[in-house]
């Protein structure tokens, strides 16, 4: 760390250069919403990069940026298809809004989806949560987690690694942690309940996509932006007659601010952190 700060001390960030990049990124998000196969996955990056600015740099996220990406997401809403996929086409922007304003009602869909019936599904919905899970109570995802054990579904360690890494007292978790393996001691996770009580580090399985986002932010950070402005979205895929006023962010930041975010963040190494043993 002590080498990071060195070497990026007083490099500070390019406003008006990441806003463009931003805007860039949602235009051609706001365009290829529709998209599938590698389209699709584009997209996801696309967005993830949106919601990783707002996590990690909020003070370079152009506020009025963030006001039309909250409208184009509440527009989505009122889509035919809504229901069927475009609900979690939208959850990195979501969590990003959540993370820039705090307002809970961003993650709802994605807090409430953690335990959806498609497996598939609640894996993503998970990824989507993980680079905010820092700024969540882990209170709030019990009631799913509850769910997700009931039904008996398979792939828990990955709410269980967002319960551990979220807002929570450790003693708490683990008092949680036990009733649940007491509760289903013959269910797909006894063997991860074990291990987690134990104080064993488990293996963070968010790594490999938090470093997939890092690097096409990389890669976005050196790149050149278009120059095009917002599109403002009057209603679903009819951009408005005129495009919004830009206003780059006056706040400034060091780099290495932003580094010191990513680093300490609870999913950004190779394992997870478990509950301390001998809490009671």
């Amino acid at each position: 760390m002590t080498q990071h700060k060195r070497i990026l001390h007083d490099l500070e960030i390019e406003n008006g250069r990441v806003a463009d990049l931003q805007y860039d990124d949602f235009n051609a998000y706001q365009e290829n919403f529709d998209a599938a196969g590698e389209d699709s996955a584009h997209e996801d990056l696309r967005a993830s990069f949106l919601g990783w600015t707002m996590t990690f740099a909020p003070e370079v996220f152009p506020q009025d940026l963030a006001v039309e990406i909250a409208r184009f997401v509440e527009n989505a809403e009122g889509r035919g298809d809504y229901l069927h996929y475009g609900w979690h086409n939208t959850l990195h922007l979501r969590a990003g809004l959540f993370a820039l304003t705090r307002d809970k009602e961003w993650l709802e869909h994605g807090v409430g989806n953690s335990s959806h019936h498609n497996s598939s599904l609640r894996r993503y919905v998970a990824r989507t949560l993980a680079p905010v899970i820092h700024l969540v109570s882990c209170r709030d995802l019990e009631p799913f987690m509850d769910v997700n054990l009931e039904k008996w579904h398979f792939f828990n360690v990955y709410p269980l690694t967002l319960y551990i890494a979220a807002i929570g007292d450790a003693a708490h978790k683990r008092n949680r942690i036990t009733s649940w393996a007491e509760q289903y001691p013959d269910g797909n996770d006894s063997n991860l309940f074990a291990s987690i009580l134990s104080g064993e580090p488990m293996e963070n399985v968010f790594l490999p996509q938090l470093r997939r986002v890092e690097r096409y932010v990389l890669l976005r950070l050196c790149s050149h932006p278009h120059e095009v402005p917002i599109q403002r979205v009057a209603a679903w895929g009819e951009p408005a007659s005129g495009s919004g006023l830009r206003r780059d962010p006056d706040t400034r930041i060091d780099a290495d601010v932003i580094l010191d975010r990513i680093e300490t963040h609870p999913l950004m190494d190779g394992f997870v952190n478990t509950l301390p043993t001998g809490i009671s």
